[in-house]
C-alpha cells in the first residue's frame, strides 16, 4: 500500500494516469482518473493489531531522559508500558506554551493516552523555560531522530503538537524538516508569518490539525492561516471552540488521536 501511495502522490489530483491489472495469467490496461480524498476522520477505530504474546528482550520504558550531548535542553519520552518493538508506534512531540514544564502533570494526561492508542510522546524543553528560540528547532529534530533509532516509530504518524507559543515552534520544525514530520496539531496558534506561503510537496505530505476558541484574541489571524494552507493545497482539519480558549477535554483530545491515526491516507 505505501508503495502504490508513493506513486500516486507524484500526480495530481483530476489527472488520468494508466494502471495495469493483473488477474491471473492475463494483464489489462485502464484509464483512471485520480480525485482528491477529502479530510475526514472517523468516530471510532478498530483495534490496530491482536493481542500480542510478551516480547523479549526490549529498550527501556516508562518516563525516559533523551539525551542530546551538545545542548543543554532537557527532553523526556513517555514510552508506554507495554511498548512492544513488533508494532510500529505513533510518535507526538508535545510543545506546550512557555513556562515551567510539570512532568507528573504530563505524565497523568497523556500515560494512558499513549497506550490506548500505541502512542510515544516525546516532551523537548526549552532552555529558558519562558520561551522557545529558532536555535532550538534543530535540538527537536535530533530529539526526534533519537526516539526513531530506538524505537519502532510508523513514519506517518510522527505529529508536532504545539500550545501558542509551542504550535508555532510545532510549524517551524515541520515544516523545515518535512522529511519527518506528517503532521501538527496547532492549538491557540496561527501559521507564522515568517513561514510566508509554504508549498505542498507530494512525497513529502503535511496534514494540519488547527484548533482555536471562538473568543480567542488570535481567532482571526488562525482562520487567515488556515485559509492560506487550503488554497495551498494542504489537508487541513479546522476546530472552532465555543467561548473563550480552554485546555481541550477527553473528548477533543481523542479526535485529535484518531486523526494522528489516519494520517497514512491523507
Amino acid at each position: 500500500a505505501a508503495t502504490l501511495r508513493n506513486l500516486v502522490i507524484r500526480h495530481d489530483p483530476g489527472q488520468t494516469v494508466a494502471l495495469q491489472l493483473a488477474r491471473g495469467n492475463a494483464t489489462e490496461t485502464v484509464s483512471v482518473q485520480l480525485g482528491q480524498q477529502a479530510v475526514t476522520v472517523p468516530d471510532a477505530l478498530p483495534m490496530a493489531h491482536p493481542p500480542l504474546a510478551a516480547a523479549g528482550e526490549r529498550p527501556a520504558v516508562g518516563v525516559v531522559d533523551v539525551q542530546i550531548p551538545e545542548v543543554a535542553n532537557k527532553c523526556l519520552a513517555l514510552i508506554p508500558e507495554t511498548y512492544d518493538p513488533r508494532v510500529a508506534y505513533g510518535l507526538l512531540v508535545w510543545l506546550p506554551a512557555p513556562g515551567k514544564f510539570d512532568q507528573e502533570a504530563w505524565v497523568n494526561a497523556w500515560r494512558q493516552l499513549g497506550a490506548d492508542n500505541d502512542l510515544i510522546v516525546l516532551a523537548p524543553q526549552p532552555a529558558d523555560p519562558q520561551r522557545w528560540l529558532s536555535t532550538e528547532i534543530e535540538f527537536i529534530r535530533k530529539t526526534i531522530d533519537d526516539v526513531m533509532r530506538n524505537y519502532a516509530v510508523d513514519p506517518a504518524r510522527v505529529v508536532l503538537y504545539g500550545h501558542q507559543a509551542g504550535a508555532a515552534m510545532a510549524y517551524y520544525v515541520a515544516f523545515m524538516h518535512r522529511d519527518v514530520a506528517r503532521g501538527v496539531v496547532a492549538v491557540e496558534a496561527p501559521l507564522p508569518a515568517r513561514l510566508g506561503a509554504p508549498a505542498t510537496e507530494p512525497t513529502q505530505p503535511l496534514a494540519i490539525y488547527s484548533v482555536v476558541a471562538e473568543n480567542s484574541t488570535v481567532a482571526d489571524r488562525v482562520r487567515a492561516g488556515v485559509n492560506l494552507l487550503q488554497q495551498r493545497a494542504f489537508p487541513v482539519w479546522s476546530k472552532e471552540l465555543p467561548g473563550a480558549e480552554r485546555d481541550l477535554d477527553a473528548v477533543e483530545l481523542g479526535h485529535i488521536l484518531r486523526w494522528i491515526d489516519v494520517l497514512d491516507r491523507m
